[in-house]
């Protein structure tokens, strides 16, 4: 007689640091998101998102130091006078999902409310079946929200019935004034960034159906009507104060395919107008304004932005679907792949080309065309002069380099010239804040570039190592990275791998190192805090985040640009964030650090940095349970290189034992050390806090690769750096598994054909056969795989038939006779990334073979598993996979015996047998 068992463990209720973690740990384990600080710098608001359930809004008074708690609220916004926070609350997620259950229509659903709480007074008000609110981002006082639609059973008074064609009512509240006031009938709504000026797209009041446009100022609630005429109206735009208006009109009522769409702009106090339409003289014959194109208005709201495009040619339309022929013709002059095309097609049908229109001027201006598709601004955004890109010539260059060469051109909006100034160029240029030069890295030539635009001269500005040392893929290296300019555009600034430089983009000196952190092992980076602001004074102090490249410790300091002089913070064994929030008008900061068993909470202090407070505790359940650690490890390889890891031990670790090992790795992980991994059902990795927790050792190489030897430069890293870990006494040698994911995946097939000293091995999306892949394609993003062999992650150098040795020496496929480890393979049927056929090839050459295998699908997932269902079962099956193999705990079905496909909808496989 045969018992059916649960394998998975049920939760263990333990109330003390001895708690167990269990699958549905993963619940409860919350996250912290949109966090944000009112303008004064007295109120914190941020959200509680847990694994599974609804999200919680806690909103923290500074000066009183209570949390308020807002349940399954979330996008939050303060009023800029600091007088209220709005936030939309949704419905249960279980009233949700059981309604789900019972087959209710999306319209039925219950709808948000939003919330609104006086920062004040301290009054909490709710309106329900809110559809959307917004506030200007820069001026307060007001609110507008939109409610779904009613219908007229619930209100007998409506003249006409609402919903997307004649709209539904919107509710716009004046605090100062304390006045509600409502419009009807409403399609669309906006308010500007800086004042309190309102747009609204109505359809009128009475029974008809009109479109009409209007601008109100809300500090008055005076309104004007900016247009009140059939048609269609969309992508509204204010400029910062409202006092400009700008929106694509169709006004032709007819329903004819080709749509005479036209740009209106609207100036408070004056009449609306058409500024480009069909017959604009500025319009190449057979064009037309586009409809795709978001409007822009530049910095200094002097100038807009809309799009162009020719005009499509339509297919026949009398053609029967007998008649139609279906064909791809791929030719071999085509710049991309006809895959490639292919993917890109909607981006290319609602392809659209720049247009500037000159506000004081009347003047319109084409900036981009077919051939230089690509439109750069400078930060300032001052609209006179652009960065334009051709790179149709080299688009065949994707295929096998991964990028396309660019020819760079200046236009002078002034002038109405266009110049180019570079052919061929590896880089990206881009535009200094006050236009007088443009800059770049080349990568063929490892150094920085600019071109004088006023003097017509293009400089090479550096030599040296001011790009990334660990480079180690065939390819030209790519920078360090580019800092700020600063103001005038006197200098630029960048880094090398550890410091900060400066140089006069003329050329005139050499650069000048402004940190001197590589004595030190020390990485400097600046932290931009608040707005993004366009140029650097020279004398200014800033922030920088410090790391240690040794050992992995990081901290804050001021760098003072004119002196040199750093003043460090703080730094500790921590992960410090790059991501500080600061309050708009006071010398508020939020910011945190984390560590393996430290969560990054949220910590209030200000610009000194000296007093701090943590003012959120996301997961007090953290102190029940069992917390391991985690430690860097160093050792020498096999050509007597140094290497460093990650090693995370279980919690109550005892030298004196001796634990289960698994080896989980991808390329270099060695500088999140100190980075924080809450319980969560990863994608595509193990969850280090988890498994320590279950009372494994995990151990994480880096891996140095040589050019041409990718296989065997895993090899030296994980084995040496495993035979260095063996010598420390507490690894159970017969029970070690490896781990890994992608690239990760494509290791661990080639490291199991070269050695039989592990237990077992789960290899994730990974390529075996190196051959078969080089042609094939990356359906995400529709390339040939070509170049990631030749040039980048696969380390090849060459082409198939340049070294075909190499693609056979590193292919695994090739010697799975050699395998004896169990291997579970996860791919799923839509990666985009890494072909399916790939896990295929390795399952059923294992198979073949008679070596024990399993695959898992995940039906139309990508490169892994994004819902959460499947996460979870993944994670599931991976537990059952390394407790039967390095934990001797039994196999569950789904490995015994399989789960056939005509089960597979009511028999997940996750039980035991109990003879």
């Amino acid at each position: 007689m045969k018992h059916i068992l649960c394998l998975l463990l049920f939760p263990i209720c333990i109330f003390s640091q001895d708690k167990q973690m269990t699958p549905e740990t993963w619940d409860i384990w919350n996250s912290i998101d949109r966090v944000k600080i009112s303008p004064n710098g007295e109120w914190v608001s941020y959200n509680l998102s847990p694994g599974k359930g609804d999200k919680t809004l806690c909103l923290y008074n500074v000066e009183s130091g209570q949390t308020k708690k807002f349940a399954r609220a979330s996008n939050a916004q303060f009023d800029y006078d600091n007088n209220f926070i709005a936030f939309t609350i949704s419905p249960h997620q279980d009233s949700l999902e059981a309604l789900e259950r019972k087959k209710v229509k999306k319209d039925k659903m219950p709808k948000d409310t939003l919330g609104i709480y006086s920062l004040s007074h301290m009054q909490y008000d709710k309106i329900a079946n809110v559809d959307s609110y917004k506030m200007p981002q820069k001026s307060g006082g007001t609110i507008a929200f939109k409610l779904h639609e009613r219908s007229s059973k619930e209100d007998s008074t409506l003249v006409k019935k609402e919903g997307k064609k004649n709209g539904t009512q919107l509710f716009v509240f004046n605090h100062k004034l304390d006045t509600m006031a409502i419009y009807n009938y409403v399609l669309d709504y906006d308010c500007a960034r800086k004042s309190n000026m309102l747009l609204i797209n109505s359809t009128g009041e009475d029974s008809i159906q009109n479109n009409i446009i209007s601008v109100v100022d809300l500090n008055t609630f005076n309104e004007e009507t900016v247009i009140n005429q059939k048609g269609e109206y969309s992508k509204f735009k204010f400029d910062e104060s409202g006092k400009q208006l700008a929106f694509i009109a169709d006004l032709d009522t007819s329903k004819t395919d080709d749509r005479p769409y036209e740009i209106m702009f609207w100036q408070a106090g004056k009449d609306v107008k058409s500024i480009a339409n069909l017959d604009s003289d500025f319009l190449p014959e057979n064009w037309e304004i586009s409809d795709s194109r978001n409007l822009v208005f530049s910095d200094g709201d002097d100038k807009l932005y809309f799009g162009i495009n020719p005009i499509a040619p339509k297919p026949d339309s009398t053609l029967l679907d007998s008649e139609k022929v279906e064909l791809e013709i791929w030719n071999y002059k085509d710049g991309k792949l006809y895959t490639q095309q292919n993917v890109q097609l909607k981006r290319e049908k609602d392809r659209s080309y720049l247009v500037q229109y000159d506000i004081e001027n009347d003047k319109i201006q084409q900036l981009s065309t077919k051939e230089d598709q690509d439109v750069h601004f400078s930060d300032k955004f001052s609209g006179s002069r652009f960065v334009t890109y051709n790179q149709l010539p080299y688009e065949k260059y994707i295929s096998w380099l991964g990028y396309a060469y660019k020819d760079v051109f200046i236009l002078d909006t002034k002038t109405g010239r266009k110049r180019q100034i570079a052919t061929k160029i590896q880089g990206t240029p881009r535009m200094s804040p006050d236009e007088k030069y443009v800059s770049w890295f080349s990568r063929p030539d490892t150094a920085w570039m600019a071109y004088n635009i006023d003097n017509r001269r293009l400089r090479k500005l550096t030599s040296g190592k001011y790009y990334n040392e660990l480079h180690d893929t065939p390819q030209h290296p790519y920078p360090s990275g580019f800092m700020k300019w600063e103001e005038e555009d006197a200098y630029m600034y960048f880094y090398d791998q550890y410091d900060i430089l400066k140089i006069n983009p003329n050329g005139n000196h050499l650069p000048e190192k402004i940190t001197n952190g590589r004595d030190q092992n020390i990485r400097y980076r600046y932290i931009e805090i608040g707005e993004d602001i366009d140029a650097l004074p020279s004398d200014t102090t800033i922030l920088l985040k410090t790391f240690n490249d040794k050992t992995k410790v990081s901290g804050y300091a001021y760098l003072n640009l004119e002196t040199k002089e750093i003043t460090e913070i703080e730094s500790g064994n921590f992960n410090y964030t790059t991501r500080i929030t600061k309050a708009e008008n006071a010398d508020k900061l939020i910011f945190t650090k984390q560590s393996f068993d430290e969560f990054p909470n949220l910590i209030l202090t200000d610009s000194s940095f000296k007093k701090q407070k943590k003012i959120s505790n996301a997961n007090p359940q953290q102190k029940d349970y069992q917390w391991g650690s985690i430690e860097l490890f160093e050792w020498t390889d096999n050509h007597n290189m140094p290497v460093q890891g990650i090693i995370a031990k279980p919690a109550n670790f005892d030298p004196n034992k001796k634990y289960p090992l698994i080896i989980n790795f991808y390329e270099r992980s060695s500088n999140r050390l100190y980075a924080h991994r809450a319980p969560y059902p990863h994608r595509s990795t193990i969850n280090y806090t988890y498994w320590t927790n279950k009372g494994y050792v995990i151990f994480n190489p880096d891996v140095r690769y040589m050019d041409g030897y990718p296989g065997q430069s895993c090899y030296d890293a994980v084995m040496s750096g495993f035979d260095a870990l063996l010598k420390l006494g507490y690894i159970d040698e017969s029970r070690v598994g490896l781990q890994g994911h992608s690239w990760g995946g494509y290791q661990i097939a080639h490291l199991l054909t070269k050695t039989d000293r592990f237990a077992c091995a789960e290899a994730g999306a990974p390529v075996v056969n190196m051959i078969s892949a080089y042609g094939g394609i990356r359906w995400g993003s529709g390339m040939s795989r070509q170049f990631q062999y030749e040039r980048t992650q696969s380390r090849l150098g060459g082409t198939l038939w340049e070294k075909p040795e190499l693609y056979l020496e590193n292919s695994p496929v090739f010697n799975l006779d050699k395998v004896t480890t169990p291997v579970l393979i996860l791919h799923n049927d839509n990666d985009g990334a890494v072909p399916w056929y790939q896990g295929i090839e390795y399952f059923v050459g294992l198979r073949r073979l008679g070596k024990p295998a399993w695959m898992l699908n995940y039906n139309d997932e990508p490169h892994w598993p994004l819902k959460r269902q499947n996460r979870i079962d993944f994670n599931k099956r991976l537990e059952q996979f390394f407790d039967h193999y390095l934990m001797d705990k039994p196999m569950p079905i789904w490995m015994k015996k399989g789960v056939p496909a005509v089960e597979r909808e009511y028999n997940d496989g996750f039980e035991i047998e109990d003879k």
